[in-house]
């Protein structure tokens, strides 16, 4: 077993990375994956509550759609 210590400044420090907004919280995108049933999944991580977090905004369709959108509008 291990422990890793951390004091207020490295706990209120944010690493660097791409962040989403999710309910009202400030989330770190770690991975972006498919599920077999074709959904997108996102794995999320808040480095301030040490939470972790995997939820599923859209399925592939959905996000086939909004490319298109972002790339002819």
């Amino acid at each position: 077993m291990a422990f890793v210590i951390r004091n207020q400044r490295d706990r209120l420090a944010q690493p660097e990375g791409t962040y989403i907004t999710h309910q009202g919280r400030e989330w770190l995108v770690q991975g972006i994956s498919l599920t077999r049933s074709g959904n997108v999944a996102l794995k999320l991580h808040d480095p301030l509550r040490l939470e972790n977090q995997i939820v599923t905004p859209c399925n592939i369709a959905d996000l086939q759609v909004l490319l298109e959108k972002g790339t002819n509008g």
